[in-house]
């Protein structure tokens, strides 16, 4: 995932548990731990300022192994919190607006919203089977894939519920 001055690169290692923070134009890394093992942190964000220049910015990522979400300070790169979400989180990503991240909870079968300023879980709703990856449509809607029931569900993101699913095959 790409900082938000644009100079920083942030990265996972899904399978060695390290979180890294690389400078883009000298390389200069810092790789921290995110445990305890095994840890699998994964599909990276950082919430928007939304036209808020006072919002305080983090990288979220989707830990698999511990079905939570950890939050992180940018500058200095920390790890500041870890938030319990549904079993596996897949897709964890920050919507347009900058109030939520939306996380697809794989092998729960429900979608987490946190609210950025609070730090915490603001709903969970009910999805298809098996949400992975969401994308935002810049209209209030998130559009998320679930694999195992073969469809895409539209959430609105204003009432935070599943307003549609259309099948996929």
């Amino acid at each position: 995932t790409l900082g938000p001055d644009g100079k920083t690169l942030y990265a996972s290692g899904e399978l060695t548990g390290k979180m890294a923070k690389v400078d883009i134009a000298t390389g200069k890394t810092q790789v921290i731990d995110w445990g305890p093992a095994p840890s699998a942190p994964d599909y990276l964000d950082i919430n928007k300022k939304a036209g808020n220049p006072n919002k305080k910015q983090y990288l979220f990522s989707g830990n698999y192994y511990h079905s939570t979400v950890g939050v992180f300070e940018l500058n200095p790169f920390k790890l500041v919190k870890e938030i319990p979400v549904g079993k596996n989180p897949h897709g964890t990503d920050a919507e347009p607006k900058g109030r939520y991240i939306q996380v697809a909870d794989k092998l729960s079968a429900t979608l987490t919203f946190i609210d950025v300023d609070k730090l915490a879980v603001k709903k969970v709703v009910p999805a298809g089977a098996g949400p992975l990856h969401n994308v935002f449509d810049n209209k209030g809607n998130a559009y998320t894939s679930c694999f195992v029931a073969d469809a895409v569900v539209k959430t609105d993101l204003d009432k935070l519920e599943v307003v549609d699913e259309y099948p996929i095959h």
